[in-house]
């Protein structure tokens, strides 16, 4: 994987912050202030990202249309799953065989 190329900017931090990093640095936590920068901005962002992704989702939720179509998928690959759960040798269900697609057809 290619490395990206840096660009220098400037930002204004806190002394507290300023310290708080030094210190990570200074322990071992962090190899220098720019890495920690740099990690915690990914990880920031990442975060982010993923809040926006789950507040998506939990609009699908109050979507009947995607209900239904949700539904639809689990119906069409019930069967596949089970038999894929069955050879793994560790059971899916945990209310036992009654609670199987196999079961709740017959």
């Amino acid at each position: 994987m290619a490395v990206e190329r840096r660009v220098r900017t400037t930002i204004a931090l806190s002394q507290n912050l300023l310290d708080s990093v030094d210190r990570e640095v200074r322990e071992g936590y962090a190899v220098s202030r720019n890495e920690l920068f740099i990690e915690s901005l990914e990880n920031e962002l990442d975060r982010r990202e993923n809040a926006r992704i789950d507040a998506e989702i939990a609009l699908m939720a109050d979507d009947p249309e995607e209900m239904a179509e949700i539904a639809q998928i689990t119906r069409e690959f019930e069967v596949a799953d089970w038999e894929a759960w069955q050879a793994s040798g560790e059971p899916p269900y945990p209310y036992g065989e009654a609670d199987t697609p196999m079961a709740r057809s017959e």
